[in-house]
């Protein structure tokens, strides 16, 4: 039995992808995150975000005033100045200082968000009082008397401002709604004068509706249906120079 020799050719087999060299993958690896590389380099990179243009403007600014006051002791003049936040704040004085026969100031701040919660009443006054050069170097417990704005607490002072001492009476009156704050003092005369009569004085305090926010414009018309007789009462209310208890102002 003979045998016949299959002259055909026989194809070539495939090489299994396995059976790569690994450094032909490993070069072809590279040359593909090299091109990646190079065309990155072609492609402009986006613009940065843009950022806000700086804040110049100051964080009070001058507004109108938008109270006013008139007494036996003079007209007051007035100062108004208006926060980003909304707050506002408005100073009236009345006389130059300790040494006029009569002296008054007084500062209507209306709160925005960036304000604390009132501090004591000796704290704020002592705060109002430096703001305007002046030292409050003793303080007497404040009573409540009424006004038409509502509770106003009074307590004696006695004040320096330079080589100027001087018997005032302190003023707080605190309103809820809208959030207004008043804080002052007042050196009315020589003459002792009772804590109703320093109610009596801020009672005249008047708004100019027509610059108002309807919510201040509409507290100022309430209390001015609801404002209550000027009277001094001597069995309500104690004469703020009677001596009493000081409270240290080192407090």
């Amino acid at each position: 039995m003979s045998l016949t020799l299959d002259q055909r050719p026989v194809p070539p087999r495939p090489v299994p992808r396995r059976a790569l060299p690994l450094r032909l993958l490993g070069g072809a690896g590279a040359a593909a995150l090299i091109g990646l590389w190079l065309a990155s380099l072609l492609v402009e990179p986006p613009a940065p975000a843009a950022l806000p243009p700086p804040v110049n403007e100051p964080l009070w600014t001058q507004g109108e005033g938008l109270y006013r006051i008139t007494s036996e002791f003079g007209m007051a003049r007035s100062v108004a100045r208006l926060r980003r936040d909304g707050a506002r704040q408005d100073v009236l004085v009345i006389g130059d200082g300790l040494g006029a026969a009569h002296h008054a100031r007084l500062v209507l701040h209306q709160a925005g968000p960036l304000d604390q919660p009132p501090g004591s009443f000796y704290l704020d006054i002592a705060r109002m009082a430096a703001l305007a050069g002046v030292a409050v170097t003793r303080s007497q417990l404040p009573q409540a008397v009424p006004s038409r704005f509502g509770s106003l607490d009074v307590a004696e002072l006695t004040l320096t401002e330079g080589s100027s001492q001087r018997s005032c009476a302190g003023l707080r009156l605190l309103v809820g709604e809208p959030d207004l704050r008043l804080t002052g003092f007042a050196c009315l005369g020589d003459v002792p004068r009772e804590a109703q009569a320093f109610a009596c004085f801020i009672d005249r305090l008047e708004l100019n509706a027509s610059r108002a926010e309807t919510s201040l414009a509409a507290f100022f018309a309430k209390a001015q249906m609801a404002r209550p007789a000027c009277v001094v009462s001597q069995t309500q209310v104690r004469n703020v120079e009677r001596p009493s208890r000081i409270i240290p102002a080192s407090r």
